[in-house]
């Protein structure tokens, strides 16, 4: 199936119309193990939940730190320059007293925030749930398909065949789901618990379920690929160009667009790596700028003694500024997501140009396996990194 350059989230599940037209065009035979609306309209419902939680606990993330940076800046104003202007009659009490009162109200402030909003509201252990499941029902829909090679190929040229596999596809799907929500919070912690170069394959925990599992690693698949019935080759043709096109398709095009150089910064690690470093940098070069400004002026003309406490009061405070970039850079992990992203893209890459060159169905076979173990290894990568979000100066 031939996209468009422009890269659209969970374009695998047909959500789009055009879309949905060109891929039944290009799938015809096979059209009824691919998209099923049902599927399609759980995982959109879970991800939007899911898009919302993550939004408001990066908000509640963001908010936090402004109100320690905030407190923190007011908390060093009021001894080194507030009270000193009381004491010579530049500021009235009451102005030194409401700044005292702001900083600790900010800083009490940013420590509920951070109880409330974070930590005991359970927003990041929710999000992390609802990311789970909606990832597993991705995977659970490939590996279902992968599982019914045989099974497709042979209803493939049966409306009635077709009709029954939809529902059956249907029951087993809305099952899984709620199988899955019912014991979520220990596959969750099964998930943030796997051990670096532990083989899913080897364990199992890649499949979403045994039966799964068994039928999408036998030979069952690879024989009904080489079907001799010249009235199947058309299916199995399909076959093959939907796992390359859709399910590693979209892989590589999810993976190579977030691996991009600009982007938005709410999605795009690079975007958000370069952004804060810059405005690191920036605080950075700022603070040399007042210091050096401080004693060229110290050594060329007079100036007041309270010019170098100004100075130092906002070296303080572009401090504390750098330092919350430096939160906000811990809660996001761009660095961190960057590196995985890049590596599973190099990953998919390798596994559709073999795919695309294999000349035998036990390799293609392999290959599928290949990219259902790269996916779960994403996945887990991915909840890991974000199970150690943290927005705390």
């Amino acid at each position: 199936m031939r996209t468009k350059d422009e890269f659209k989230f969970n374009d695998e599940f047909f959500l789009d119309p055009e879309i949905r037209r060109r891929g039944q065009a290009a799938f015809p035979d096979i059209w009824f193990a691919i998209y099923l609306p049902r599927l399609s309209s759980e995982f959109v419902i879970r991800d939007e939940i899911t898009k919302k939680i993550k939004a408001r606990f990066q908000i509640w993330g963001f908010g936090t730190l402004a109100a320690a940076v905030a407190a923190l800046s007011l908390a060093a104003l009021e001894p080194t320059l507030l009270e000193p202007a009381e004491a010579n009659g530049f500021v009235p009490e009451f102005v030194v007293q409401l700044i005292g009162v702001a900083a600790a109200g900010l800083g009490v402030t940013s420590v509920l925030m951070g109880l409330f909003g974070m930590g005991l509201s359970n927003r990041k252990r929710n999000w992390l749930r609802t990311r789970l499941l909606c990832e597993r029902i991705r995977q659970w829909r490939w590996q279902y398909f992968c599982a019914n090679v045989p099974r497709i190929v042979e209803a493939s040229s049966n409306e009635d065949a077709k009709a029954d596999y939809a529902l059956q596809w249907e029951i087993d799907t809305l099952a899984f789901i709620s199988d899955f929500e019912r014991d979520i919070d220990q596959r969750l912690n099964d998930a943030l618990g796997a051990l670096p170069g532990l083989s899913p394959h080897r364990s199992g925990a890649m499949w979403v379920g045994k039966d799964i599992a068994d039928r999408a690693t036998g030979d069952q698949i690879v024989r009904a690929l080489d079907a001799a019935d010249s009235t199947k080759a058309p299916a199995v043709e399909q076959i093959l160009d939907a796992y390359r096109n859709v399910r590693i398709g979209a892989q590589l095009r999810y993976a190579r667009y977030l691996a991009r150089d600009t982007g938005p910064f709410r999605t795009h690690p690079r975007a958000q790596r370069n952004w804060l470093h810059r405005r690191g940098e920036t605080i950075v070069i700022l603070i040399f700028t007042l210091h050096i400004l401080v004693i060229l002026a110290i050594f060329l003309v007079w100036v007041p003694h309270w010019t170098a406490k100004v100075v130092n009061v906002l070296a303080v405070i572009l401090a504390l500024a750098a330092l919350g970039f430096r939160a906000v850079e811990d809660g996001l992990r761009p660095s961190e997501h960057l590196g995985r992203i890049t590596g599973y893209l190099a990953e998919v890459r390798s596994i559709g140009e073999a795919f695309g060159d294999a000349e035998t169905s036990a390799r293609q076979r392999d290959l599928m396996i290949a990219l259902e173990k790269a996916s779960y290894n994403e996945m887990v990568d991915f909840l890991q990194a974000g199970n150690r979000s943290r927005y705390v100066m």
